[in-house]
Protein backbone atom coordinates (compact mmCIF):
# COMPACT_ATOMS: atom_id res chain seq x y z
CA UNK A 1 0.00 0.00 0.00
CA UNK A 2 1.37 3.52 -0.86
CA UNK A 3 -0.12 6.80 0.45
CA UNK A 4 -0.39 9.83 -2.13
CA UNK A 5 -0.81 13.35 -0.32
CA UNK A 6 -2.87 15.82 -1.62
CA UNK A 7 -4.08 19.13 -1.38
CA UNK A 8 -6.92 21.62 -2.42
CA UNK A 9 -6.18 24.64 -4.16
CA UNK A 10 -8.15 26.44 -2.79
CA UNK A 11 -7.32 25.75 0.98
CA UNK A 12 -3.60 24.32 1.42
CA UNK A 13 -3.63 24.06 5.28
CA UNK A 14 -5.23 20.69 5.15
CA UNK A 15 -3.12 17.97 3.14
CA UNK A 16 -5.36 14.51 2.67
CA UNK A 17 -3.95 11.54 1.98
CA UNK A 18 -5.18 8.46 0.75
CA UNK A 19 -4.06 5.09 -0.02
CA UNK A 20 -3.29 3.09 -3.17
CA UNK A 21 -4.76 1.09 -4.19
CA UNK A 22 -7.41 0.49 -1.54
CA UNK A 23 -9.04 4.13 -1.79
CA UNK A 24 -8.16 4.72 -5.94
CA UNK A 25 -11.58 6.04 -6.53
CA UNK A 26 -10.79 9.18 -3.65
CA UNK A 27 -7.74 9.33 -5.58
CA UNK A 28 -9.20 9.74 -9.16
CA UNK A 29 -11.83 12.26 -7.59
CA UNK A 30 -8.90 14.52 -6.09
CA UNK A 31 -7.10 14.36 -9.40
CA UNK A 32 -10.50 14.74 -11.43
CA UNK A 33 -11.35 18.47 -9.68
CA UNK A 34 -7.90 19.60 -9.72
CA UNK A 35 -6.34 18.73 -6.68
CA UNK A 36 -2.56 19.14 -6.53
CA UNK A 37 -0.50 15.72 -5.60
CA UNK A 38 2.26 16.75 -3.02
CA UNK A 39 3.63 13.15 -2.08
CA UNK A 40 7.20 14.08 -3.10
CA UNK A 41 7.22 17.12 -1.64
CA UNK A 42 5.66 16.30 1.72
CA UNK A 43 6.40 17.12 4.53
CA UNK A 44 5.70 21.10 3.27
CA UNK A 45 8.37 23.22 4.02
CA UNK A 46 8.16 25.62 6.75
CA UNK A 47 5.74 28.60 6.30
CA UNK A 48 7.76 32.42 6.88
CA UNK A 49 5.40 33.13 9.79
CA UNK A 50 6.41 29.34 11.28
CA UNK A 51 10.11 30.05 10.66
CA UNK A 52 9.40 33.70 11.99
CA UNK A 53 8.09 31.98 15.16
CA UNK A 54 10.53 28.92 16.22
CA UNK A 55 13.27 32.09 15.61
CA UNK A 56 11.40 33.95 18.02
CA UNK A 57 11.06 31.21 20.85
CA UNK A 58 14.72 30.21 20.13
CA UNK A 59 15.35 34.07 20.37
CA UNK A 60 13.56 34.41 23.62
CA UNK A 61 14.77 31.23 25.00
CA UNK A 62 18.62 32.55 24.81
CA UNK A 63 17.90 35.28 26.45
CA UNK A 64 16.23 33.97 29.10
CA UNK A 65 19.23 31.95 29.29
CA UNK A 66 21.69 34.93 30.47
CA UNK A 67 18.64 36.88 31.90
CA UNK A 68 20.03 34.98 35.43
CA UNK A 69 23.40 36.47 35.18
CA UNK A 70 21.76 39.80 34.49
CA UNK A 71 19.62 39.63 37.84
CA UNK A 72 22.30 38.21 39.22
CA UNK A 73 25.04 41.10 38.65
CA UNK A 74 22.10 43.62 39.34
CA UNK A 75 21.10 42.51 43.03
CA UNK A 76 25.23 42.06 43.61
CA UNK A 77 25.69 45.47 42.97
CA UNK A 78 22.60 46.58 44.63
CA UNK A 79 23.88 44.64 47.70
CA UNK A 80 26.98 46.28 47.39
CA UNK A 81 29.05 43.04 47.48
CA UNK A 82 31.48 41.61 45.02
CA UNK A 83 30.36 40.21 41.73
CA UNK A 84 30.45 37.04 40.00
CA UNK A 85 31.00 38.89 36.94
CA UNK A 86 32.97 42.00 35.96
CA UNK A 87 31.48 45.09 34.66
CA UNK A 88 33.21 44.50 31.43
CA UNK A 89 31.53 41.30 30.79
CA UNK A 90 28.25 42.54 32.16
CA UNK A 91 28.27 44.92 29.35
CA UNK A 92 29.19 42.26 27.16
CA UNK A 93 25.79 40.02 28.14
CA UNK A 94 23.65 43.23 27.55
CA UNK A 95 25.24 44.11 24.30
CA UNK A 96 24.67 40.39 23.46
CA UNK A 97 20.79 40.12 24.78
CA UNK A 98 20.17 43.21 22.55
CA UNK A 99 21.61 41.50 19.86
CA UNK A 100 19.32 39.18 19.94
CA UNK A 101 16.29 41.09 20.48
CA UNK A 102 17.01 42.88 17.17
CA UNK A 103 17.68 39.33 15.36
CA UNK A 104 13.95 39.71 13.82
CA UNK A 105 15.29 43.26 12.31
CA UNK A 106 17.71 41.25 10.16
CA UNK A 107 17.64 41.38 6.59
CA UNK A 108 17.73 37.68 6.31
CA UNK A 109 15.26 37.12 8.97
CA UNK A 110 13.54 34.67 9.20
CA UNK A 111 14.90 32.03 6.73
CA UNK A 112 18.79 33.29 7.24
CA UNK A 113 19.88 34.52 11.00
CA UNK A 114 23.20 35.74 12.13
CA UNK A 115 22.58 34.42 15.79
CA UNK A 116 25.40 36.34 18.58
CA UNK A 117 27.35 34.61 19.96
CA UNK A 118 27.60 34.33 24.27
CA UNK A 119 29.98 35.78 26.07
CA UNK A 120 32.49 33.75 27.74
Amino acid sequence: MTARIFINPSDTSAPYGYDEPKQQDLIDAAIKVGWKEITDTWPLPPTTAELATTARYKRDDLINAVQRRIDRYNSQVAAGTSTNDSAAMFTKILTYTQALRDVPKQSGFPSSINWPVVPA
